[in-house]
Formats: C-alpha cells, structure tokens, sequence
C-alpha cells in the first residue's frame, strides 16, 4: 500500500492517497475516472474525479472538477465541484 502523508486542503484533519484507479472514461469534453485509496488512514475508500474541458478562446467556458470520496460503507465523506482556479484541462481520446 502506497504512504499517505499529504494533507487534504478540503479536510485539514484527513490523509487521502489513491491506490488505484479503476475505471477511465472520456465522452465529449467531459472525462471521468474512479478508483480505490485511502483516508483518514483507512483503506477501501472509493473516489471519482470528473473534469469538464471548457475549450479555449473567447466562447470559452470555464473548465470544472468534480470529486467524491466515499467510505466503505457507501457514506459520502467528502465531495467538492467547481471552475477550475488555474491550469488548463484539455479532454481529448
């Protein structure tokens, strides 16, 4: 199992670390992947991460991330969305 050590930003008191990642989708502008890790220190959590590429020029949308981390027993434990505040996601296959 991978060492966790980071700080979560969204939960001062929680360590956060994926082991794996289990699934990759991309549709459209739109890419989602999911995987296990752990939290708090314990193992078996779930999280999924999705971004939305907004494009570029001056139609452009502001990109997006979604995350969800979920406890074993299926409770939601942490989710947070939004615009992306820097950076650049590009989606493409």
């Amino acid at each position: 199992m991978a060492r966790c050590a980071a700080r979560s930003r969204f939960v001062r008191q929680a360590t956060r670390c994926s082991n794996a990642v289990t699934s990759l989708s991309v549709t459209g502008n739109t890419g989602s992947w999911s995987g296990t890790g752990t939290w708090a220190r314990t193992p078996d959590y779930r999280f999924t991460a999705t971004v939305a590429d907004g494009g570029t020029g001056r139609s452009a949308s502001a990109d997006t991330i979604r995350v969800t981390i979920t406890a074993p027993n299926g409770a939601v434990v942490a989710s947070f969305n939004g615009p992306l505040k820097g950076g650049n996601i590009v989606v493409h296959r």
